[in-house]
């Protein structure tokens, strides 16, 4: 992820923050949101929050193959990584 990633999620925490200090209408945070997760910054990072959660409520329930699960769910957590993890030849 990138910082312009990250600005992109700020501007959507931030009119979450503004629709419940302010009270915004219910469908226009809807559509804020359906704005943000179409776009190219934005949209790739709530579909792979919204698969994590999935993965985890499958965790935590029990359900599943727990090995696959976790497979899943370090791929996911991979993905939204600002730094890029270590290769095993690093120190």
């Amino acid at each position: 992820m990138t910082l312009q990633d990250w600005g992109a999620i700020g501007e959507v925490v931030g009119a979450l923050a503004l629709a419940q200090t302010c009270q915004v209408r219910s469908d226009a945070l809807q559509a804020m949101l359906v704005q943000a997760a179409d776009s190219e910054s934005v949209g790739p990072i709530i579909i792979k929050l919204t698969e994590l959660e999935s993965v985890q409520a499958q965790l935590d329930a029990g359900r599943g193959k727990e090995g696959v699960l976790f497979v899943q769910r370090t791929q996911l957590l991979d993905g939204l990584r600002v730094v890029p993890p270590r290769t095993s030849s690093s120190p």
